[in-house]
């Protein structure tokens, strides 16, 4: 899938023509179809984003995000889009932690200062990123 987002979000109320209105329910899925032209043989099709439909009638189903229109965002949206949010975060980290670890746990081979210093810069960065979203829950960002 290429590096665009999905213009959909976990908690995001949608519109559709024919199934109505609704709440995305869960993280959007990029997809991929097949293309001929492509030496890979396969283009980005878009997002299959799950969604809870207002018409109880209606059983939740996931559809292609360009059918959906977007109504608004909520003020708040539920944890476990937040956590969904922290987990990449906090694995990024993890591993920035493990790699100076195993680089920096034994005296022999001496590690070169060069690339324990990257490793560290890694690890840092990486918590930084933790910071800034923990700020950001503590200011009220994630409600």
């Amino acid at each position: 899938m290429s590096s665009s987002n999905c213009p959909l979000e976990e908690g995001d109320r949608v519109d559709h023509k024919l199934f109505g209105f609704g709440t995305v329910v869960g993280a959007p899925v990029p997809m991929v179809g097949p293309d001929l032209r492509s030496a890979s043989g396969v283009r980005d099709a878009g997002w299959s984003v799950p969604v809870k439909w207002d018409d109880p009638t209606r059983t939740a189903g996931a559809v292609m995000h360009q059918v959906l229109r977007k109504v608004s965002s909520p003020d708040s949206r539920p944890f476990s889009h937040w956590d969904r949010q922290w987990q990449p975060l906090l694995q990024a980290w993890l591993a920035a932690r493990r790699d100076v670890e195993q680089l920096s746990s034994s005296f022999r081979p001496v590690p070169e200062p060069d690339a324990l210093t990257r490793m560290q810069d890694l690890e840092r960065k990486a918590f930084e990123a933790m910071q800034r979203f923990w700020d950001a829950e503590q200011s009220g960002e994630h409600p």
